[in-house]
């Protein structure tokens, strides 16, 4: 799992946070292991949408395959802890890759 602030706007903070993602997803050992990218605090106005997240980190809201120098199952979600927007579709992500 990796949770980004999405009302986080600093430009080198998103850009940093870009880069550390990617190094994630291109080290071989862990290379077809499962991500979920968790967008958090959806619920406050000045949080990122859908269009700013995918021009940002390249990324869409929902699952995607995401090839790097390896090849990851990528879910990515838009949520708020006081809301609880998205809680069951990551518990049931959580539930599949732990079970199958």
């Amino acid at each position: 799992m990796y949770v980004v602030d999405s009302t986080d706007r600093d430009f080198n903070r998103l850009q940093q946070c870009r880069y550390e993602l990617y190094k994630l997803l291109n080290y071989q050992e862990l290379a077809d292991i499962p991500f979920m990218i968790i967008f958090n605090k959806t619920d406050l106005a000045n949080a990122m949408n859908n269009e700013e997240i995918q021009e940002y980190f390249n990324l869409t809201i929902g699952l995607q395959q995401i090839v790097t120098a390896t090849t990851h199952k990528v879910l990515a979600v838009r949520t708020s802890s006081i809301s609880n927007k998205c809680a069951q579709e990551i518990i049931r992500h959580l539930k599949n890759i732990v079970i199958g």
